[in-house]
């Protein structure tokens, strides 16, 4: 007298089986799937950040040091900066916070900010002025890639733009 002759015993065993591959199943896909959102999660923690400053070698340090002019050691060569500038208000205008007649504005030049890397570019358009501030991501100061928006305010203080940290 086995099971066998029982058909609710063995629709209650396959049910209980099936209940078992069930079980399993959540304990595989739950981790994984947990895993993969932390992973989307610390994904622009850890690859947006800006590259840490590279350690010199040893070709760089038999350059002799840079002449200090009296610019401050931070500051782009004027040329550079006036690149800054104007890519920092055409990525402003790419955003959608400055209008298309916007400039840069006095001359033209950025202003170091306190952190090492950010620049403060003055603009103007239509009569309002305006202040961007990015961060120089690398040394290819035209491209978009390089000058990283960061926030802009207006001539009141008021902010418009501000990257999320």
């Amino acid at each position: 007298m086995g099971g066998d002759g029982n058909p609710a015993m063995n629709a209650s065993d396959d049910r209980m089986g099936a209940l078992r591959r069930e079980w399993l199943a959540a304990r595989i896909v739950v981790p994984v799937a947990l895993v993969a959102v932390l992973a989307a999660l610390a994904y622009p923690l850890f690859f947006n950040a800006p590259p840490a400053p590279a350690a010199p070698d040893d070709v760089s340090a038999a350059q002799p040091a840079p002449v200090d002019n009296g610019q401050a050691a931070d500051a782009p060569d004027p040329a550079a900066g006036a690149m800054i500038c104007r890519t920092a208000v055409a990525g402003a205008q790419n955003f959608g916070v400055l209008p298309g007649t916007a400039k840069p504005s006095g001359d033209g030049q950025p202003k170091p900010e306190s952190l090492r890397g950010r620049y403060d570019c003055p603009a103007e358009a239509d009569g309002a002025g305006y202040r961007i501030a990015v961060d120089l991501i690398c040394k290819q100061f035209d491209s978009q890639d390089c000058v990283a928006l960061y926030s802009v305010t207006n001539s009141q203080g008021a902010t418009l733009y501000r990257r999320q940290q």
